[in-house]
């Protein structure tokens, strides 16, 4: 079904009314929310993605995402037109958005779930500003790297998702045949353990990949949505269930299932083979093992934490660009760093997949080398 601007649905006795609200992309929709036996008129907005607590959502997808180019500015003239519509509702309104802290639709999303268009009329600084070509500037600004399963997921929302009939559910797998394919080039092992289990021995070719609020950010961006998924846990039903829920969200339908972690690493070892580790390197060391070239600094932070500040002579490629990138990186030994270590240790597992074995994560990262003194280069400096 088609909607359109000023159309009206009834849910039972929930009436929805729909705004057109492009800017975030072209055919975004809010949608105003009245119970109509009440009678005291509409009690909410859902906004998706075009108001967060906080924020507002991000115009320049379609051209850094999906490849449109000259689309952001335009994006962005449009979103400031439809938050006028916004700053007119009544204050009292409840807003429901779709995302909170973590998302990546946005630079500044508030971790509470809800607001009032009163009070992000307040605090929101997207809703608040009233002048256009301050906006503009401001909305595009500083967003992180766009992960890159948006571009799958635009194609998904035009062409629609295909129809599974319920929500996927990750059955249990035995290790031996888990292991089986685990050479397998278009299947991946995703380790849901905490990175210093992961990196104190994992079963090679398996991605780090604790379960955390960016985790399905750093999944679509690093695996192919065509690829084939099991997950690993160390026996918590809880994150292998989220985990499912949010990969399914963004397109991840061909999720194998999930083994325990313990029997994975014990039928590995059983095989014959070796479980594999991620040396881990301190910020205080990081200046002798790299000296006269011997190896390199990969700084997989996003562009807005590189220019403000980073190490010198350290090589910039943000995580979501590694698996594309990683060819271009020099043959001497890796030291990985991100802000404070999670990024890293993802990064570093994903080298060694990739054949980089002589990659290193340096504990804490980019804090704790500012917090040890050390020089750095950039605006910071």
């Amino acid at each position: 079904m088609l909607l359109h601007d000023g159309d009206q649905i009834m849910v039972g006795n929930i009436q929805l009314d729909v705004l057109h609200t492009p800017g975030h992309t072209p055919e975004h929709l809010s949608f105003i929310v009245t119970d109509r036996p009440r009678g005291a008129g509409p009690m909410g907005i859902v906004t998706g993605d075009f108001v967060f607590v906080g924020d507002v959502g991000r115009p320049d997808l379609l051209e850094r995402a999906a490849g449109l180019s000259d689309t952001m500015e335009a994006g962005a003239r449009t979103l400031f037109r439809s938050l006028e519509r916004f700053r007119a509702l009544p204050d009292h309104l409840q807003v429901w958005p779709g995302h909170g802290a973590g998302s990546a639709c946005g630079k500044a999303l508030g971790a509470v779930p809800s607001s009032t268009v009163g009070y992000e009329k307040r605090s929101n600084w997207g809703v608040a500003e009233t002048d256009e070509a301050s906006f503009v500037a401001a909305v595009l600004e500083g967003q992180p790297e766009p992960p890159r399963y948006f571009a799958a997921m635009k194609r998904i929302n035009r062409d629609g998702p295909p129809v599974l009939g319920q929500m996927p559910v990750a059955r249990r797998l035995g290790a031996t045949d888990v292991l089986a394919g685990a050479s397998m080039s278009s299947r991946w092992i995703v380790d849901l353990r905490p990175a210093r289990q992961f990196a104190d021995g994992f079963i090679a070719g398996s991605l780090s990949l604790p379960y955390a609020k960016s985790f399905s950010t750093w999944t679509g961006s690093i695996i192919p949505v065509t690829d084939e998924l099991v997950l690993m846990s160390d026996g918590d039903d809880d994150a292998v269930r989220w985990a499912v829920r949010d990969l399914s969200r963004i397109g991840f339908d061909r999720i194998l299932g999930w083994v325990d972690a313990s029997e994975a690493l014990h039928a590995w070892r059983e095989a014959g083979h070796a479980l594999q580790t991620v040396p881990q390197l301190s910020v205080t060391d990081v200046a002798s093992t790299r000296a006269d070239g011997a190896a390199t600094v990969v700084d997989v932070r996003g562009r807005t934490e590189w220019d403000a500040g980073h190490l010198g002579g350290a090589m910039h490629i943000p995580l979501g660009d590694l698996r594309q990138r990683w060819h271009e990186l020099p043959t001497t030994p890796l030291l990985v760093h991100c802000q404070s270590g999670a990024r890293s240790a993802v990064a570093t597992s994903l080298l060694h997949r990739l054949g980089r074995t002589d990659a290193v994560d340096i504990r804490g990262g980019f804090t704790a080398w500012r917090a040890a003194g050390l020089r750095l280069s950039g605006q910071v400096e």
